[in-house]
């Protein structure tokens, strides 16, 4: 199994190479006001490159905001496995105690694998409508906007709720979960944890706080060891288009799909992304993984800098 640990370096020629590359790209990123805060770049199952900015350092946690929804796709994943749940269970029948005579019937409708792919029935995130009122309840007694599995709309009140779903069944906050079910592959480090709810849940949609090299090494279980643990179907799945994005998004980098908690890449990739700029972007038929934390808005340029700085260039080699 790789890890960042075990993860072959190169030489150092090409290493000098690259980081004259890098020193482009970086230059670059501040030229068009995209603040990069880490970077790391894998080829062939080798650390490339792993460069720190002022703003970041090596072991400094990180918060890594939507990135969190695919450790949540990970985590539900193994509850599969596990034969504790089926995905298309209704995700009600496992929260009977937030239903109330309120419910609409369309609530009741809405399977895991709903959640999983963004088409609840709601148009908005369901908790945002008062964040002191319980957040996975608000899940199961909002106004529905229409029917469930019809339309995509990134609802991170679904990945809130099936997080719940998690630590519900589990007994076990997320972090815990997720190390003890898929050691040796992957463990968050020590010092990684869940930022929770008003109701002490964590929050699937955007809580995790940990370190790029956290980020290493799930990307290195995504792309090596996932098979392992995780039921190979529910995995394609969950990294290939489930559902159409484009005529919902704003972003050429999200029109290519949506699958369980992530998104879809062109070249045949997928990518788990965060707010202002937290990514891992796995292309397996090029063995190329980047990792970016990051404090901008524009993921686009933050995109179009990666794939003409490295993925281009890398895949001519």
């Amino acid at each position: 199994m790789l890890n960042y640990n075990t993860l072959e370096r190169i030489d150092t020629n090409s290493l000098n190479t690259l980081k004259r590359s890098y020193k482009d790209f970086y230059e670059s990123l501040k030229d068009n006001n995209i603040e990069l805060h880490s970077f790391a770049l894998i080829k062939d199952d080798k650390l490339l490159l792993e460069e720190y900015t002022n703003f970041q350092k090596e072991n400094d946690l990180h918060r890594m905001y939507s990135i969190t929804k695919s450790v949540i796709s990970i985590g539900i994943g193994l509850l599969i496995k596990q034969n504790k749940i089926k995905l298309y269970d209704k995700v009600y029948t496992y929260f009977k105690d937030k239903i109330d005579e309120t419910t609409d019937k369309e609530i009741l409708n809405m399977s895991i694998e709903n959640l999983l792919s963004m088409q609840t029935c709601y148009n908005k995130t369901t908790y945002k409508k008062d964040l002191s009122f319980d957040w996975v309840k608000s899940f199961f007694i909002s106004e529905v906007d229409h029917k469930c599995g019809t339309v995509f709309n990134y609802d991170s009140s679904a990945s809130h709720t099936l997080c719940a779903l998690i630590e519900r069944l589990s007994n076990k906050n997320l972090i815990d979960f997720i190390n003890d079910n898929l050691s040796p592959y992957f463990s968050f480090s020590k010092d990684a944890y869940m930022l929770k709810d008003p109701f002490g849940i964590s929050m699937g949609a955007s809580g995790l706080m940990c370190t790029t090299r956290d980020l290493i090494n799930f990307a290195l279980f995504l792309k090596n060891d996932c098979y392992n643990l995780i039921d190979l179907d529910y995995f394609k799945k969950a990294t290939t288009k489930v559902v159409e994005t484009k005529d919902r998004v704003n972003h050429e980098f999200e029109t290519y799909g949506y699958g369980y908690q992530f998104w879809v890449s062109n070249h045949d990739g997928y990518f788990c992304y965060g707010k202002d700029g937290q990514l891992i972007i796995i292309i397996p038929s090029q063995k190329f993984i980047a990792i970016t934390t990051a404090d901008t808005r524009d993921i686009q340029g933050l995109f179009d800098h990666i794939f003409k700085y490295f993925l281009y260039p890398l895949s001519n080699l």
